[in-house]
């Protein structure tokens, strides 16, 4: 393999790693924050919640190499249809989004 393939799947590998922790974080993180007791611990689950929704929902910036949608692009995949199941798939699961605000200091 040429050096500039095994850069370029790197690359991929990191991209696709990215998406998927922030995936798993937005499923799992709500149960994880309702079992949670520390107020300073849910705090901090709050927050690891409301980064991965804004990386998988609300950050739109096609220029920015690592944002969602460009690699969504790259990997030739549509954002919006996955956003779409990941929502069917919390709700399926009977996870609802905390409310992050009744937390808040």
């Amino acid at each position: 393999m040429s050096d500039e393939f095994e850069k370029y799947q790197g690359a991929v590998k990191l991209a696709v790693a990215m998406i998927m922790q922030a995936v798993e974080e937005w499923l799992a993180l709500p149960a994880k924050i309702k079992r949670e007791k520390s107020p300073r611990e849910r705090r901090k689950l709050m927050r690891a919640l409301r980064d991965a929704e804004r990386y998988l929902f609300e950050t739109k910036n096609p220029e920015w190499f690592l944002s969602f949608e460009s690699i969504c692009e790259t990997l030739n995949l549509d954002p919006g249809m996955i956003r779409k199941k990941l929502r069917e798939k919390r709700r399926a699961g009977g996870g609802r989004r905390p409310n992050l605000q009744e937390e808040e200091p």
